[in-house]
Parts: C-alpha cells; sequence; structure tokens
C-alpha cells in the first residue's frame, strides 16, 4: 500500500455565502464594525448612514500594512494571542476573524481604509468582481498620509441592500455595546448614543469560578419593562451582550430585574446570538447565576416585607388617632383594661392582665402617671377634664413601643395615649386560619396572615385603615361591654362613625 494525500479545497464563493449568512439579523455588521473599533482602543466611533452608503471612522490604532493583512485573514489568531487592547487595556471583542465579512449581507462592496503613523491604504472587497476572479487578492492601494487626519480605520459599505432605520441601529448599539466605558463613545449621524440608565436598586454580582470571574449588576426598576423584550438580564462575554433572558429561572420577583452579567469564560456560537451549553463552562455559570439570584430573590423578599410593615405601621398610626379622637367624642367609652398592659420595661419583661392594677408608671401628657389611677378613672391627674367635643387636645402622636407576642418574641406595636389612657395595638402574624384580631394581655393582635387584612391591603392604606379601625373598636368595645353584645355593637358602632 501507497500513502497519498488529498487536498482540502475550499470554493472562493463560499466566504461570500459565509458573509451573508453568518448572522441572522444585518444589524449584527455594525456591531462587528464597532467591536472592531472597540478592539483597537478608538475613543470615539463615528456612523454616518444615508439611503446610499454606511460609513464606520474610528480615531484607534489604525493598521500598517501587516496589520491590514492581517484583518484580512480568516480565522486569525491574532486577538486571542493578544487578548487586552494596548492603550486601555480592554478585553477585545473579537475572536473568530470572520465577522467582517458580515457587512456582505448588507452591501454589494465595501471599502476599508487606514491610516498608521507614515502608512495609509485603502482596500475594496467587491462581491461581484471576487466571485468571477479566480484570484484570491483583492486591490490594495497606498497613499500618502494625511497629515491633518489622526489614526484610524474607516469601513464604508456601498451599494446598500437593505434599509437600516436610525432608531433600530441605536437601539441595537445601546444594548449591545460597551457605553458605559468612559473612554468609549459611538456617535450616529453626528448623535451621541447614551448608555441605558434605569433607576431601581441595585445589586452587585461578583464571584469568581475555576474558568474565571462573573461580574455584574442587577437593577430592580421603578418602573416594570414597557415592552417585553427589555425585560430579562443581559449576559456579556467580552462586552459583547449575547442574549437576555431570566435563564429559565422560575421567581416571579426576577421577572422584572433588568442589568448586565458578564463572564468572558463562556463559550460562544461564532455569530455570537448564542451559548455553546453543553459544556462545563456554561453548567458553572448557570450554578453561580443560580445562587446569587435566589439571594437577591430573598433579599427583595425581604425588602417587599418591610415597605409592607412600614406602610401598615402608619396606617395604623392614623388609625389609633382617629380612634382618640373618637374616643373624645364619647367620654362614657374609656378603655382602661387596656392602659399600658403587655409593654415591655425597661427591664425587658412584659407586663401581664394580672399585674395591671398593679401600681406602674406610664409616661402621658402630663408627666408621670400612675397606673391604679388610670385604671380606676381613665384620666390623668395633669388632665382630669377631658374635652368631649371632639375638639384638638395635644396629645403625643401615637408612639412605638415593643411588646411580647405570644411566641415570646419581641414585636413593634403601636401606643395611643388620651389623656392617662393607653391603647396598644400590634400588626403580627398567626396564620391564615386565625382570627382577624383578639387581645391578650393587655394588648389587641391584628392578624395580618388573614385573608381579609390581605385583601384591604392590597386595595390601599385607606382600605386598611378603615378594616384596622373596625377591628380595634370590636376589640376595645367587647372589653368595656361587660359581655353585653347589644352594647358591645352599640359602642363599636359610635367608635367607628366617629373615627370617620
Amino acid at each position: 500500500m501507497s500513502a497519498d494525500t488529498i487536498q482540502i479545497r475550499f470554493d472562493k464563493s463560499h466566504l461570500v455565502t459565509l458573509g451573508e449568512k453568518l448572522y441572522g439579523e444585518s444589524l449584527e455588521l455594525l456591531r462587528e464594525l464597532v467591536s472592531n473599533a472597540y478592539d483597537a482602543d478608538a475613543r470615539h466611533v463615528w456612523i454616518e448612514v444615508t439611503p446610499e452608503t454606511i460609513s464606520v471612522r474610528d480615531d484607534g490604532w489604525g493598521m500598517d500594512e501587516e496589520g491590514l493583512r492581517e484583518f484580512f485573514t480568516i480565522g486569525s489568531q491574532n486577538k486571542k494571542n493578544a487578548p487586552l487592547s494596548p492603550r486601555f487595556g480592554r478585553t477585545r471583542i473579537g475572536q473568530f476573524g470572520i465577522g467582517k465579512f458580515a457587512v456582505l449581507t448588507a452591501c454589494e462592496r465595501f471599502k476599508v481604509r487606514t491610516q498608521r503613523s507614515d502608512f495609509a491604504a485603502e482596500v475594496v472587497f467587491d462581491k461581484s468582481s471576487w466571485n468571477i476572479n479566480q484570484e484570491w487578492n483583492v486591490p490594495l492601494t497606498r497613499r500618502d498620509p494625511d497629515e491633518e487626519e489622526s489614526d484610524g480605520t474607516t469601513v464604508i459599505l456601498e451599494q446598500l441592500n437593505r434599509i437600516f432605520a436610525l432608531p433600530d441601529i441605536e437601539r441595537f448599539l445601546r444594548e449591545r455595546m460597551p457605553l458605559n466605558d468612559p473612554n468609549f463613545t459611538i456617535l450616529l449621524n453626528d448623535r451621541r448614543i447614551e448608555a441605558t440608565i434605569i433607576p431601581g436598586r441595585k445589586f452587585l454580582i461578583e464571584a469568581s469560578t475555576v474558568f474565571g470571574p462573573i461580574r455584574g449588576e442587577l437593577i430592580l426598576p421603578l418602573h416594570a419593562p414597557r415592552k417585553p423584550e427589555d425585560a430579562g438580564i443581559e449576559c456579556v462575554v467580552r462586552g459583547v451582550v449575547i442574549c437576555r433572558s431570566t435563564f429559565g429561572f422560575d421567581l416571579p420577583v426576577l421577572a422584572r430585574l433588568r442589568g448586565r452579567i458578564s463572564a468572558d469564560f463562556l463559550p460562544i456560537t461564532s455569530d455570537r446570538s448564542r451559548f455553546i451549553t453543553d459544556v462545563p463552562e456554561y453548567r458553572v455559570f448557570v450554578a453561580v447565576l443560580h445562587k446569587e439570584l435566589l439571594h437577591i430573590s430573598r433579599q427583595l423578599k425581604d425588602i417587599a416585607e418591610r415597605r409592607e410593615k412600614q406602610k401598615a405601621d402608619e396606617t395604623l398610626k392614623d388609625t389609633l388617632t382617629r380612634m382618640r379622637r373618637a374616643i373624645r367624642r364619647n367620654p362614657d367609652i374609656a378603655p382602661p383594661l387596656l392602659s399600658g398592659t403587655g409593654e415591655i420595661d425597661e427591664s425587658g419583661a412584659g407586663v401581664s392582665s394580672d399585674a395591671a392594677m398593679a401600681p406602674n408608671a406610664y409616661e402621658g401628657e402630663g408627666g408621670t402617671v400612675d397606673a391604679m389611677q388610670v385604671q380606676m378613672n381613665g384620666t390623668s391627674p395633669s388632665n382630669s377634664q377631658n374635652p368631649s367635643d371632639g375638639s384638638d387636645v395635644k396629645e403625643p402622636p401615637p408612639k412605638k413601643v415593643r411588646v411580647r407576642n405570644l411566641q415570646g418574641k419581641t414585636v413593634v406595636a403601636r401606643k395611643m395615649m388620651i389623656g392617662g389612657t393607653g391603647i396598644t395595638c400590634a400588626l403580627d402574624g398567626f396564620g391564615r386560619g386565625s382570627p382577624a384580631a383578639f387581645t391578650e394581655g393587655g394588648v389587641v393582635y391584628i392578624n395580618v396572615d388573614h385573608p381579609l387584612y390581605r385583601k384591604q391591603a392590597e386595595r390601599g392604606q385607606e382600605m386598611l385603615a378603615f378594616y384596622l379601625t373596625y377591628l380595634l373598636s370590636q376589640q376595645v368595645s367587647l372589653l368595656l361591654s361587660s359581655g353585653d353584645i347589644r352594647r358591645a355593637f352599640e359602642m363599636q358602632n359610635r367608635l367607628l362613625t366617629d373615627s370617620w
């Protein structure tokens, strides 16, 4: 047997086909041209769009003759061997060396003009001439350097076969290019493309893996995205947005998240539109992202709960103020059995209902008030004449106090003082099946887990305030009616009516 070889051949017409079919969207070609300028340490990129031509000019390093020949080398390893740009240390975006031919999807010919130091030249790639000519060469024309021009490169697309709308170009480049880089500016027909600023709560992402770092910033915007395509997390590889997604994580709160995650080690397809998912790098990335998103989800849940508690506390404060006004209009209704009981004293011990008749000091409008006198009379020694006409009397607003709930945990409550009489109310969770409200140890507890509470909270603070007034007046009336249900209903009706 004799050994022989077979030559691998490549039909040159496939180069044109490859450029035309490389990207699924024509706007990708502009990203490729701008990416080349970014890799060349350009500070500015000027894009000029007319119905006949598109010009992309930059003030980067430009190319000498060797660099220009490297530019037209398919599958060049130059950027892979030198992944950081020399001037700004940018992580270079380009990778495969074939993206430049993507322009063939939109035009019949393109020119590359470049200048670097004392070298200047122009190369023309004409699609029809390339297919007819058997040579693998394109014409290069050397020219004298222009001392008034800075170094840089210009790519001009001629004989366009596509229509490019300026708003589409702007949106596309804003989403996919690193506009937050302070040394990089893109101007479209002399108008700067600004980076999108999303106001909202920010979450920094920073994790190390065996393949490289994962960094980014996620934002919970103040407003939900107007368009479905604007939702999701942008995943960036070497400065280019590959996709926008929530990566299949079924967490409702994450549906509103925006922002970017950068992982330069992720392998991507040649058109930079998808990840290669059946590799260890991608699996590690997804695992880290899942962990970070779960952490953010818990943070957002805690934030939402705190915000809800703050709103509920303000509503309770308003409710107690209303109740105080109603009690003043009804001097025969005074809840002495609720006077300060359940509040934690300075030593941290709770005051039980059994100790309600024992002497204990409470701070009221007129100074220190003896609890026994409050219990018996419902009045303060310094303010024994409470008006009954509802006129304003200077009282401190319902203040925050600490009480122990049924599980022995300390919770924040609101205490309303009227003269020397106090009503303490706490919002706490006891489960959906527990009563809407009850009184224990001199404290009125309102169950925030009850379906009626949840429903009124969803309807707004005014509806919630009315519901809280209803429950609070109910508990006060039950305690003061001595088991007379008819009298309890009559008391509640008066308190509820005068409160509102």
